[in-house]
């Protein structure tokens, strides 16, 4: 199914609009829905300058899905093939690729991991400032609307603003305990090596775990599930090194590169995500004073920064500057049921299935395509993992393997609603002194992304 919307106006939600569909549908055997186009018209009192056609491609173009065990490659199995490989991350591919048939022990990892996220998010305001960290651009503890991904431009002044991504909260940690145990930041002489990159040099922050915040067992837990998602990489980045040095090998640093950062670094981050219920997105709202600055600065917003806010509203559009970054699926939860199930029928009420109907079938994960002309939603299953190719693997591979551009949508009919979205991604990506093109190592590298978006 093929669904185009050409929107002539931001629409924002104060005003009143309506709507009419163009529907045509021809019938090509047994296939009654084979090709079905649904072209969306908005209506309001004054037109945008330029109309934005975007396309949705709902069930075609869809991510490769394979196997754990299709990945090994020890004891005489071969690995994927080239051609599935090629379908994930060649120059025409989506440049994600699903993994199915986990370790027993992902399914219920996961499960507590999300739902703690909620928990964290929704600690006292005080509380979560104390885990905030502000010289390493707040990429260690607690971080609130200090991303900037959104961009838009005035036409009238050519002036560009910067919208930040107050909508999520993220808590971020360095996963260097996966090469030590005792480890919560890199080992020492990388950090005397780059004193000035705390961002990832800064030793780990922790929420307090008791009763109160309901994070008991929150640290472990999230270790146990980073440990397993780096492991499950190394699979991937094992097949990705094969195939990257038998198309282009004098593109690519070394035979192993992905695999030996996969096993060595003490930099790859891991970020878990609580993107805010509609009503609530900003966790700074306790205070009055600063809600009303907001609502102010909503209603001041030019259509085309508007414009910028309707698409993805959960999170804006960016590239990862991993070299693969490992994602979980969305634990949707409904807040309003309350934060600390103790029996199955309460669990059930405050976590959603995908396929509830207080959840908007179009809240969750896009992805544009290579040639930047179609955005494809991206359903990950709650018992696999996704892998997406990230901007380092682009300079390190001299741009044969592209980042993947994505947002994140919450859907028009989750507003109103206590619904949030909670997922974990795990960022591999080299340790500081690694370089990544001829001019930049690690540490050059995303000090110049971080720079840009903070």
């Amino acid at each position: 199914m093929v669904v185009k919307k050409n929107r002539f106006c931001p629409a924002p939600a104060p005003r009143p609009h309506f709507y009419f569909f163009l529907l045509t549908s021809s019938i090509q055997g047994k296939n009654l829905f084979h090709n079905i186009s649904i072209t969306t018209y908005q209506i309001c009192p004054r037109p945008r300058p330029r109309p934005r056609p975007l396309t949705y491609l709902m069930s075609c173009d869809s991510p490769i899905i394979v196997s754990l065990n299709d990945l090994k490659t020890d004891e005489g199995y071969p690995g994927l093939k080239d051609e599935i490989l090629e379908k994930a991350f060649g120059p025409n591919s989506l440049g994600i690729i699903i993994i199915k048939d986990l370790p027993i022990q992902f399914v219920e990892l996961r499960k507590k991991v999300l739902i703690s996220a909620s928990k964290l998010a929704n600690l006292p305001t005080d509380q979560l400032k104390s885990l905030e960290c502000e010289k390493n651009y707040w990429l260690t503890g607690w971080s609130c609307g200090k991303e900037k991904l959104r961009q838009t431009n005035n036409n009238n002044n050519n002036n560009n603003y910067s919208i930040p991504d107050d909508k999520k909260g993220s808590f971020y940690i360095n996963c260097s305990f996966y090469k030590d145990d005792k480890l919560e930041s890199p080992p020492q002489e990388l950090v005397d090596k780059f004193p000035n990159h705390l961002t990832y040099t800064m030793k780990n922050i922790w929420p307090p775990e008791d009763e109160n915040s309901g994070l008991i067992g929150f640290k472990q837990n999230l270790k146990n599930l980073c440990n397993l998602i780096i492991s499950i990489s190394e699979s991937v980045a094992i097949n990705c090194d094969k195939y990257i040095k038998s198309h282009y090998p004098n593109d690519y640093p070394s035979n192993d590169y992905l695999t030996k950062i996969v096993q060595n670094s003490t930099c790859t981050k891991a970020r878990l995500l609580h993107y805010f219920p509609n009503y609530n997105y900003n966790y700074n709202y306790n205070n009055k004073e600063e809600e009303k600055e907001e609502e102010e600065d909503n209603n001041n917003l030019t259509d085309l920064e508007a414009e910028a806010l309707s698409d993805d509203n959960w999170c804006g559009e960016h590239l990862d500057h991993s070299c693969l970054t490992g994602l979980t699926s969305a634990l949707y939860i409904d807040e309003s049921k309350g934060l600390n199930p103790h029996h199955a029928a309460a669990a059930a009420a405050v976590v959603l299935d995908n396929s509830s109907p207080d959840l908007d079938p179009d809240s969750g994960l896009y992805i544009k395509n290579r040639q930047n002309d179609k955005i494809i939603k991206i359903n990950i299953p709650h018992d696999c993992l996704a892998f997406q190719s990230g901007s380092t693997l682009q300079q390190v591979s001299k741009n044969k393997f592209k980042a993947v551009p994505h947002f994140v949508k919450s859907g028009n009919n989750n507003k109103g609603k206590s619904i949030a979205r909670n997922t974990l991604a795990v960022f591999i990506q080299p340790n500081l002194d690694e370089m990544v093109n001829e001019m930049e190592n690690f540490a050059q590298y995303s000090d110049r992304i971080l720079k840009s978006n903070h």
